[in-house]
């Protein structure tokens, strides 16, 4: 009972949960034993580890775009605060005001993403001041330390991306895809399950459900067109992409049903309900046993059936209301 508990769950263990624990021991252990007793960058382990983790990506060109961000987020945080610093020294109210400008520039740029790494160098330029030979306090070293150790980190992250990237990366979206497909289908399940017992107090959750699942597609989407960036035999990663935003659709089909199942509440409709989920789960499986075929190579292997037809109509009629 206890071991099973320790047991990583089956959508760690397709996210490559594993890998990333190896990954991330081997980038400390490394951070520490090239970096710790550095005469500079030694002085800022914190700096260095941090930007490390956050650079940590199951894909290269994805830990080089969150390196480049938190660069971005760094230059902001250490410019705004080396200014009000300069101006006004470090106090009671210098030191929430470099935090709040920070935090007011980031919004003016992206009001939905504001980076913790902006606001934590605001902070850290005003706890960590480097102090010059003569023992004055200066904003250029400690910037020039925030840089180097952040600098030092993202890149042992970017070298770990690359070389696992290079070692698992045929794995990690056939691992994804399947994790994309089983969500899919247990969400079918349980729209079946509702449907045949007449409990319509699930389907809120369902719905729910169904629209966590877009943001878990978008996500793997990202990573895969990642990687197919910086893979030169990318054939079959550019068929993950297609299979991928197949079911993005599906979800999408799943979703209107489940909007149409809330407003025609009944034993009849139920029924037809229940029919079209059967015909939708038995494609999903038949995709998945393919080897996540893309859906033109599954059409002329399946051809077609008593449902094919509608069931690419009724998906074509949801492509065409996204574009």
């Amino acid at each position: 009972m206890v071991m099973n508990k320790l047991k990583l769950s089956r959508e760690a263990i397709l996210f490559d949960s594993p890998l990333y624990l190896l990954k991330a021991f081997l980038g400390v252990m490394i951070s520490y034993l090239l970096f710790s007793h550095h005469p500079v960058i030694g002085k800022d382990m914190i700096s260095v580890l941090f930007g490390m983790m956050l650079s940590l990506e199951p894909v290269n060109v994805s830990g080089i775009k969150s390196g480049v961000a938190q660069f971005e987020a760094t230059i902001l945080g250490g410019l705004v605060t080396a200014v009000i610093i300069t101006l006004a020294g470090v106090n009671f109210i210098t030191v929430p005001l470099a935090v709040v400008v920070t935090l007011y520039i980031s919004l003016l740029l992206d009001w939905k993403n504001i980076s913790p790494v902006a606001f934590f160098t605001a902070i850290y330029m005003t706890q960590y001041i480097q102090y010059t030979q003569a023992g004055a306090p200066s904003m250029v070293l400690t910037f020039r330390l925030r840089i180097m150790a952040l600098g030092t980190g993202v890149v042992i992250a970017i070298f770990l991306n690359f070389i696992f990237s290079i070692l698992f990366y045929k794995s990690m979206v056939h691992k994804r895809t399947t994790f994309l497909f089983e969500k899919l289908i247990r969400q079918m399940d349980e729209m079946e399950d509702l449907l045949s017992k007449g409990d319509n107090e699930r389907i809120l959750r369902l719905k729910s459900g169904i629209s966590g699942l877009f943001s878990d597609i978008d996500f793997v989407y990202g990573h895969v067109q990642d990687m197919s960036q910086e893979k030169k035999k990318k054939k079959s990663l550019l068929m993950y992409l297609e299979v991928i935003a197949s079911l993005r659709l599906f979800n999408h089909y799943l979703f209107d049903l489940a909007l149409k199942v809330e407003e025609t509440w009944s034993k009849e409709s139920n029924r037809r309900y229940s029919e079209e989920v059967k015909v939708i789960k038995s494609y999903l499986r038949a995709l998945a046993q393919l080897d996540q075929r893309c859906l033109q190579e599954l059409k002329a292997i399946e051809g077609p059936s008593p449902h094919f037809n509608e069931l690419m109509t009724c998906l074509e009629r949801i492509k065409a209301s996204i574009e």
